[in-house]
C-alpha cells in the first residue's frame, strides 16, 4: 500500500529547526520563507507569552520573517505561511498567549478528532481560522513514516501522528492546491478562501 498525501505533486524541502549545529538556524530560516511559495510551522513554544510581538527584540529576530514572507514571497503575492495552534488546551492557552498565532500573515490551524468534533488538546482563540482532522482521544492520522524503527512505527507508515503538527501539514496541501488551481492569488485571498469555504466544528 501507499499513501498519497493532500499535495502530491508537491515539492518538498524539510528544515531541521530543532537539531542543527547551528542554534539560530531554525530563526535564520524562517527569514528566508519568501524563498517558498506554501510554508507549514507544526512546532510552538509551551509557556505563554514566550514570543511577544512587543518586545521588539523578539519581533525583529523571531517574527520578521512571516511579515517579510508576506510581503516579499511569490513575487509580491506572499507566501502562505500555516501554523498549528498549539496543544494546550487543557493547560488553559490560546492562540492569543503567543506571538506565533497571532501574527496576522499566517493561518493558525486547530484540530478536529475522528468524529469532527474540536480535539480535546486544540488551543481556541480568536486568531484560529481554521481545523483539520488529526488525533483524538482514539486513532491518528495516517501518514509516511522514517524508514524502519526509528521512526513512529517499524515500519514505513504510522497511524499515530497527531496534534495541531499533524492537523497543520493538511491545510499546507490544501493552500498548495488553491495555488495550484490559481498561482495569481494573494496570501489574502488564499485565507479567505479557506474563510469562506469552511464549516462550523
Amino acid at each position: 500500500d501507499q499513501v498519497v498525501g493532500i499535495a502530491y505533486e508537491a515539492k518538498i524541502t524539510p528544515v531541521d529547526i530543532f537539531d542543527g549545529d547551528n542554534e539560530n538556524y531554525g530563526w535564520l530560516a524562517l527569514k528566508d520563507q519568501s524563498e517558498f511559495a506554501v510554508t507549514n510551522h507544526s512546532w510552538g513554544f509551551t509557556g505563554a507569552f514566550i514570543i511577544n510581538p512587543l518586545n521588539a527584540s523578539e519581533a525583529n529576530y523571531y517574527l520578521s520573517g512571516f511579515a517579510s514572507a508576506a510581503a516579499k514571497g511569490r513575487g509580491g503575492l506572499g507566501t502562505i505561511e500555516n501554523v498549528a495552534a498549539g496543544n494546550y488546551r487543557q493547560n488553559g492557552l490560546s492562540t492569543e498567549t503567543n506571538g506565533l498565532t497571532t501574527d496576522r500573515h499566517v493561518i493558525v490551524v486547530g484540530a478536529t478528532d475522528n468524529h469532527g468534533a474540536v480535539s480535546y488538546y486544540s488551543n481556541p482563540g480568536a486568531s484560529l481560522l481554521v481545523v483539520a482532522p488529526s488525533s483524538g482521544n482514539t486513532g491518528g492520522v495516517v501518514t509516511d513514516d522514517i524508514t524502519g524503527a526509528p521512526g513512529y512505527s517499524a515500519g514505513d507508515y504510522t497511524d499515530t501522528f497527531g496534534g495541531t503538527s499533524a492537523a497543520t501539514p493538511q491545510v499546507t496541501g490544501i493552500t498548495a492546491d488553491i495555488l495550484q488551481a490559481n498561482p495569481n492569488l494573494g496570501w489574502r485571498d488564499v485565507q479567505d478562501i479557506l474563510a469562506i469555504t469552511a464549516r462550523h466544528t
